[in-house]
């Protein structure tokens, strides 16, 4: 498997139709020249979101669900669609579209063979923001904190939508399994 792509999913029951007519084309296309997988984590809707992606995935193929039995976090959805994820890279993406899925391919463009992750951001000189100016100061006034701390060549920090590479998502999950397991 060439890709895979996780998308975590909470009480979304209104933005699964999208995933059809915004995220199916896109897979379509990557599939042309790859092999693609859609892993979606259901983690613990209490609306029709799990019956609504079984819709959309019944004649799909490489398409599957995997659900939590109740709300464990975003973190937890992520992690679980790492663990069941096949592709030599893996993106993350949200469910209700927040980042456009027609830029995957774009993600993906940019994850060269010395590049680990790649994350995607409205703040970057060439990405574009809509969010309201409240939100876009808190933001950016976070991630100047942040540039203080950290490498200044990232121009966010919060976004879900990103490519790793297979190697990085297992080790996010051995270091999780190891510090789960705590002091011996």
């Amino acid at each position: 498997m060439d890709v895979s792509i996780v998308i975590p999913c909470c009480n979304e029951e209104d933005s699964v139709p999208d995933l059809v007519t915004k995220l199916f084309p896109v897979v379509e296309q990557l599939r042309r020249d790859r092999t693609v997988e859609v892993v979606y984590v259901d983690d613990g809707s209490t609306d029709a979101t799990y019956a609504r992606l079984q819709e959309i995935t019944a004649r799909q193929t490489d398409m599957r669900i995997v659900q939590h039995p109740r709300n464990l976090g975003l973190g937890a959805a992520i992690r679980t669609g790492f663990s069941k994820a096949e592709g030599e890279v893996v993106v993350t993406a949200d469910s209700d579209g927040t980042y456009r899925f027609d830029e995957i391919p774009l993600l993906l463009a940019y994850l060269k063979s010395d590049i680990d992750i790649v994350t995607a951001s409205p703040y970057h000189r060439a990405g574009a923001s809509k969010t309201c100016r409240t939100i876009a100061l808190f933001s950016v006034g976070f991630i100047l904190h942040l540039s203080d701390h950290v490498d200044r060549h990232i121009s966010t920090y919060t976004a879900l939508f990103r490519a790793y590479r297979r190697e990085v998502t297992r080790r996010v999950l051995s270091i999780r399994t190891a510090s789960s397991r705590g002091p011996n």
